[in-house]
């Protein structure tokens, strides 16, 4: 299993410390409220609870965030527009700027990375991604897109070797990447809706799945 040092929590911190346009007690708010979204849900936190947890009054809240919808787009704004990009290109500089030789070795790097990111982040991705498909589609078509080309950006020198050599299917590369990115999202998918998922055996049979998908047919 590959070691995962990508902590969500922590980025999204440090990505807060680092906005000026917020007092110490409103970032304290963001980072009460992505905690109670991701435990309680969106819908079953009130603004009490995240006053509570954040150890603020009430009205330190409303003077910033007139309602709990205005909380959630504070949340995420950081979340997508800062965490989420990092995550992906801290994931491309650690595991695809390594020398691969074959196609089952890469895509079993990836896949394995990929899920035990979300295995050790899945509550907090759970709120910015539900609330991206309840609300907004263009939010999570955002985010691929990202990753498609911070993916891009490092791959394309092993997609296009592999190519050569005949171990990969002759396709854009962009579309090699999304047939890669899009059945990890399926796994994602599957605990959100709370199918019983066996991790091991998913990021074998998702290996094999993509593997048989991208090898060139004798």
């Amino acid at each position: 299993m590959a070691k995962n040092d990508e902590n969500f929590d922590r980025i999204y911190s440090e990505s807060l410390s680092q906005m000026t346009d917020l007092t110490d007690k409103q970032k304290n708010v963001l980072k009460a409220a992505l905690e109670l979204f991701s435990t309680k849900g969106y819908e079953e936190t009130t603004s009490a609870d995240i006053s509570k947890k954040a150890g603020v009054a009430a009205g330190t809240i409303y003077k910033k965030f007139p309602n709990k919808r205005a909380i959630l787009i504070a949340v995420l704004a950081p979340a997508f527009d800062v965490v989420l990009p990092k995550t992906v290109e801290d994931f491309a500089k650690k595991t695809l700027q390594k020398n691969y030789t074959d196609l089952p070795t890469l895509i079993h790097t990836i896949v394995d990375d990929r899920v035990n990111f979300i295995e050790v982040n899945y509550l907090s991705l759970k709120v910015l991604i539900s609330q991206a498909l309840n609300g907004d589609g263009e939010v999570l078509n955002a985010f691929k897109k990202e990753a498609t080309k911070q993916m891009q950006k490092y791959m394309i020198k092993t997609i296009k070797s592999f190519i050569k050599q005949g171990k990969m299917v002759d396709w854009p590369v962009s579309e090699i990447i999304a047939f890669i990115i899009s059945p990890i999202f399926g796994y994602f998918g599957k605990k959100l809706f709370g199918v019983s998922v066996d991790k091991d055996k998913e990021i074998s049979l998702t290996t094999q799945f993509i593997v048989k998908g991208l090898t060139p047919q004798k």
